[in-house]
């Protein structure tokens, strides 16, 4: 049963924004005069589509310093409005908490694990709440973790940055020794706790300071003493800890000058890091997407769109944006059941050629590990055999002794031995999987989903390209690389026979 009402939300959010497409190309083309509108457009399942679009294109888990600086008093806000923390945990009695409330709603939109019932979203848990409800507050979720990005733990300070990165260093040392990063930080007049509405005025009077400029800072400093804010500037020394220390060593060495920009970007929180413009540039698209859903469910003229239409946003863009949430349908709602039971390896995605992809699967990596570990202590277990054997006996204690360790080391040796055995022939069984279509083509979903929450995804206007990067926490090096047409990722990903069978799933 519950398949029949998944293949139901599935099928009418995918059928809604075919309708919505139809409706953004009449209003695109200023020929166009009248649109016929369908009866049967499912408003909210688009609403919830590029809500969650926009809350999965953060970090994949919340932390427990994420949940510690959101405005308290907001959230109760949105939970006051359904009669308390009572309305969730009568219905599932591990959402005991807001905290645990606040991850559960992120994980389950960002992997689709939701069904839409009329009004009502009813969640893979049992959790049923209203729609409306849900966006708001997943909508303050989200904006919360983008806004608190620049907040102290304590709340008390707004703290964001610019770096002047240096150019023709010779030496990685002196490449860091002459990074400029200046620190601007804004704190209230009565050194009271920054709210919700403190950070969205202060992230719009803010963020646009893309780098030092004292005359513009004079009349922004002006602008915040009025509001009763007071604004600090600093040049900080530049400190990095020993994981961001090594991935910079290496970028540098390879001379990956733009990737080690943006790296040290990433790590100060710049305003102008590539990473922060390219999800702030998908949120408002997102939210635009939204918006002409609604107006096409209240049946807006298309001349009355075209006076809303903001020229500010790239057509190709928004396009993209929009092939994003029908790749979200297709291959990200009801995830974790795709992850278990889907056929990946029927996917015709043969034309679809990374430049770089990493297929090696998690328990590939740990045979590799694990051999390696092995492979140690059995170096080891030789060494010290070999000075058991060579060792000077003098007393029948010390002949003993030396048996019974020699005896010990050799008995460790053998199961060793054994052990890497067997892990070598785990590895050749994994080696195959690597291999296998299914895997491969898993492996191509998996990481543009990664590019997308990272915000490692944009739209090229220079190459006209859509460009997904996804890349390795522990050294920054790139698992995966994909530019392609936008016509050529829908014909491809989204083509009739892939469709298929996906719909042909449930």
């Amino acid at each position: 049963m519950k398949s029949v009402i998944k293949l139901n939300t599935f099928v009418h959010m995918s059928k809604s924004n075919e309708l919505l497409m139809d409706y953004i190309t009449k209003i695109l083309n200023n020929k166009c005069k009248l649109v016929k509108y369908a009866d049967d457009f499912d408003c909210v399942s688009l609403d919830l589509l590029y809500t969650s679009l926009k809350i999965m294109n953060n970090k994949e888990k919340i932390s427990r310093d994420d949940f510690k600086k959101i405005d308290k008093d907001e959230l109760k806000y949105y939970i006051k409005r359904v009669n308390g923390m009572k309305f969730f945990t009568n219905q599932v009695s591990s959402l005991k908490n807001e905290e645990v409330l606040v991850s559960y709603i992120k994980n389950a939109l960002t992997n689709g694990e939701y069904i839409v019932n009329g009004n009502n979203i009813i969640f893979y848990n049992g959790l049923n709440v209203e729609a409306s409800w849900l966006v708001d507050f997943a909508n303050f979720i989200v904006n919360s973790l983008n806004l608190n990005n620049y907040l102290s733990t304590n709340r008390k300070e707004y703290v964001f940055r610019n770096i002047d990165i240096p150019d023709n260093c010779k030496n990685v040392s002196s490449y860091i020794k002459n990074i400029k990063v200046y620190e601007y930080k804004v704190t209230k007049e009565n050194k009271g706790t920054l709210s919700y509405r403190d950070l969205e005025y202060l992230n719009n009077v803010l963020f646009n300071i893309k780098k030092y400029d004292f005359n513009k800072l004079k009349s922004v400093n002006s602008l915040l003493a009025k509001e009763e804010y007071c604004l600090s500037v600093n040049k900080v020394s530049v400190v990095l800890d020993k994981n961001n220390k090594a991935k910079v060593d290496k970028l540098f060495k390879e001379e990956e000058y733009e990737l080690l920009s943006e790296l040290l970007k990433e790590i100060y929180k710049c305003s102008d890091s590539k990473v922060y413009e390219n999800k702030n540039k998908l949120l408002e698209l997102y939210d635009y997407l939204r918006s002409l859903a609604h107006a096409y469910s209240a049946n807006y003229r298309l001349d009355d769109c075209r006076k809303l239409f903001d020229k500010n946003y790239n057509k190709d863009e928004l396009l993209c944006a929009y092939a994003i949430a029908n790749y979200y349908i297709y291959y990200i709602y009801d995830e974790k059941e795709l992850d278990n039971n889907f056929s990946y390896d029927l996917l015709d995605l043969d034309r679809l050629k990374p430049s770089n992809i990493d297929y090696e699967t998690e328990e590939y990596k740990n045979i590799i590990n694990k051999l390696s570990t092995l492979n140690k202590k059995m170096i080891n277990l030789n060494s010290k055999i070999n000075k058991y054997l060579t060792n000077d006996i003098n007393t029948k204690r010390e002949l003993y002794d030396n048996s019974k360790e020699l005896g010990n080391a050799c008995r460790e040796l053998e199961e060793t031995v054994g052990n890497i055995k067997s892990y070598r022939e785990k590895l050749n069984s994994e080696k195959l999987i690597n291999l296998s279509l299914y895997n491969i083509n898993k492996t191509k979903i998996k990481y543009i989903k990664d590019s997308i929450i990272d915000g490692m995804y944009y739209y090229d206007n220079n190459k006209k390209l859509l460009v997904f990067n996804s890349f390795n926490d522990k050294d920054y090096h790139q698992d995966f690389h994909l530019e392609i047409e936008l016509n050529n990722f829908i014909d491809i990903l989204l083509s009739d026979k892939n469709k298929n069978l996906r719909i042909n799933y449930y």
